[in-house]
């Protein structure tokens, strides 16, 4: 169904025990490049609830053992402070099947170029100097593209958004998961 130029979605079912296998899997250990492509994404993705929306949501939430001023920020905050994102990524990366994993970091050394970034997103990058909604919209774009690896990658970075969310370095505990209860 994939193709092999470019990741399958993310596999992480393992067996009956693939919670204690992917305990020790190693993490992946993305470079300097791939973390500036995955942040960039990652951030543009992110939903920006604006001061209004982020205001309503305080409101709605309102909590004696924090401040509203605190919801507020917390609403406003990029995925790349979500604490360390990166390593939730690589954690998550880390149960993948090998093969989607090097695919994917070819996507990402990709748009760490600025043709690599012009073949995939139509502007010439590399993808961490674009803005946000130029971001967004590359991504959107390949949800609807006709190539399923295109489809196929933008599935993985929006499974990614959520691992910002409410991911979490083994042994750590995920910045957003005291919000959830």
């Amino acid at each position: 169904q994939g193709s092999s130029a470019c990741p399958r979605p993310f596999v992480v079912w393992l067996g009956p025990w693939s919670w204690a296998m992917a305990a020790f899997a190693p993490p992946v250990s993305f470079s300097e490049p791939e973390r500036k492509v995955l942040l960039c994404v990652l951030d543009a993705l992110w939903a920006d609830v604006g001061e209004e929306g982020a205001r309503e949501m305080a409101a709605a939430h309102d909590r004696r053992d924090v401040g509203r001023e605190q919801i507020v920020a917390y609403a406003r905050r990029p995925a790349s402070s979500c604490g360390n994102v990166i390593e939730a990524v690589q954690a998550k990366c880390g149960v993948s099947h090998s093969q989607d994993i090097l695919e994917f970091r070819l996507v990402l050394k990709a748009l760490a170029t600025r043709m690599g970034c012009l073949a995939l997103t139509g502007r010439r990058g590399p993808i961490f100097r674009l803005r946000a909604p130029a971001v967004e919209a590359a991504v959107k774009a390949w949800m609807r593209s006709p190539l399923v690896p295109l489809r196929e990658v933008a599935k993985v970075f929006k499974m990614l958004v959520g691992v910002a969310a409410m991911g979490a370095p083994p042994g750590q505990e995920g910045v957003n998961w005291r919000a959830i209860g």
